[in-house]
């Protein structure tokens, strides 16, 4: 599974949707839309700061995850979004298990 969590910035288009429908169930409908993709939505919140929401989620890949966020931008409602792909913990004790086996040479090495 790709399990990540991503920053968006919303248009006003979204505000004004939002404003005209304040009884519309955000979570439910990113988390609906995780899981047409196969996902499952951790997490839905607004922020304060440079970003207007956060979600994070996971999908069988990273595709099916950002089909989502493509689908939103599509429909005009997302203008950014910074994805921060999530790593598990034992994924990096893996890695840094390896890391000693790799041929690597610094520069000037």
């Amino acid at each position: 599974m790709y399990t990540a969590v991503a920053n968006v910035k919303v248009t006003p288009a979204y505000w004004e949707a939002l404003m005209q429908n304040p009884d519309s169930d955000r979570a439910a409908a990113i988390a609906q839309a995780m899981a047409s993709v196969g996902g499952k939505m951790h997490f839905f919140a607004f922020t304060h700061g440079k970003w207007d929401a956060i979600v994070a989620g996971e999908a069988p890949t990273e595709a099916a995850f950002m089909s989502v966020i493509a689908k939103a931008w599509m429909a005009g409602m997302i203008q950014d979004v910074e994805t921060i792909p999530c790593i598990a913990q034992k994924t990096v004790t893996e890695v840094m298990s390896s890391a000693g086996n790799a041929d690597y040479k610094a520069p000037g090495q």
